[in-house]
């Protein structure tokens, strides 16, 4: 599948809010901090939405238009390197963290930030690549879009 912009979003916000969440509160029970976990959550979702407004360029200027699986790979892997850079700048700056937006910074130290990155991004990744793909079969034929098309 070459999915379309609207379907990028699309899946990563139906993917982050039902799938992520779950991995969230899961790991949100368990560093006994849901806030921060939930906070990285919600920059995932947000700086993924520009993200795949990059990808989506760069998938056209490929040859075959398509996104290899390894190339899906390196870019969950940039994503969590800037969206760790990105939380801890904002806190960085005397923003609020507890209770304002950044949430995180000292929250969540970076190994339990990357095994929660690191998970969250397998799971929706595999979630994708299997059992949408299982249930859904025509999602794949209208670029990952749900509605709209």
């Amino acid at each position: 599948m070459t999915p379309t912009l609207k379907g990028r979003w699309q899946n990563r916000l139906i993917l982050g809010l039902t799938v992520g969440a779950l991995v969230a509160l899961i790991f949100g029970v368990r560093y006994g901090d849901l806030a921060a976990v939930f906070g990285v959550l919600g920059y995932w979702l947000l700086l993924g939405l520009l993200w795949d407004v990059f990808y989506q360029r760069l998938q056209r200027r490929r040859w075959d238009g398509d996104w290899p699986a390894i190339f899906q790979l390196a870019t969950g892997a940039l994503e969590g390197a800037v969206l760790f850079w990105l939380i801890s700048f904002l806190a960085a700056r005397g923003l609020p963290t507890a209770d304002g937006l950044p949430i995180v910074g000292t929250g969540l130290p970076l190994p339990r930030f990357v095994l929660f990155y690191v998970t969250l991004w397998l799971v929706t990744f595999l979630t994708m690549q299997g059992p949408l793909r299982i249930l859904f079969p025509r999602w794949r034929f209208r670029g990952g879009e749900w509605w709209g098309r």
